[in-house]
């Protein structure tokens, strides 16, 4: 959406009344105007146009965002429908910038609002994706064997979703190609990995929502002769 922009205060009303020619015996109406300055207030309805960053982790920690517009007044507050947001720190920067800490532990796209004292509000709220939080407790075994075959581990955590993916990050020493994730449930995935270089690797689980985590030195790849 593109922010207009509005000018507040007041605005004159003029009435015009019409001249009309007069028949038949009745009298003619000769046209003429008032104006009454200040008669109309006028008021300026903030517009989101843009939330930065457009997506947070769903973990219940709050985080900076800032919110781009037009017309926002001083003492002007933001707000989300379903409660499922809890909001800090509120700074009206300008009449086109609110920064201000967001927080959920609800996953999904949240509806955005600005609402200035005079109790205007936006038109079309800002949305702003909180994504699922997954997090990993632990790896049984916590070593694969450097032998050219695939192995299973069980990782357990919490927040895993159908379609939660495990792949190797690119800080590991050492290295291993991820066969296979299974979901079994919220707190459980099966991985299938075959090592490939002996060392640590690093290990980040992706919810389909963009949801991440990452464990540093989750898996030890070992020599198969040991």
């Amino acid at each position: 959406m593109t922010a207009t922009s509005c000018v507040r205060g007041t605005g004159s009303l003029t009435i015009t009344n019409p001249t009309q020619a007069g028949g038949d015996g009745l009298l003619g109406i000769v046209g003429g105007s008032v104006t009454v300055s200040g008669a109309i207030a006028v008021r300026c309805a903030p517009e989101i146009s843009s939330i930065t960053p457009a997506s947070v982790a769903a973990d219940g920690v709050h985080q900076s965002v800032t919110i781009t517009g037009t017309n926002f007044a001083p003492g002007a507050t933001v707000s989300e429908a379903s409660s499922d947001v809890t909001f800090t720190d509120l700074i009206v920067v300008d009449a086109t910038t609110i920064t201000v800490d967001v927080s959920s532990t609800v996953a999904g796209a949240k509806s955005i609002t600005v609402t200035n004292p005079n109790g205007d509000t936006t038109a079309v709220p800002g949305t702003i994706v909180f994504q699922s939080a997954p997090w990993i407790e632990g790896f049984s075994p916590n070593s694969v064997a450097l032998d050219g075959r695939s192995h299973t581990i069980s990782v357990a955590g919490g927040q895993f979703v159908d379609g939660s993916a495990i792949t190797v990050a690119g800080t590991s020493v050492g290295g291993a190609v991820i066969d296979s994730t299974t979901f079994d449930d919220a707190s459980q995935l099966t991985l299938s990995v075959t090592g490939t270089v002996l060392g640590t690797i690093d290990l980040t689980v992706t919810n389909p929502d963009g949801g991440t985590y990452t464990w540093n030195g989750a898996l030890t790849i070992v020599d198969g002769r040991v």
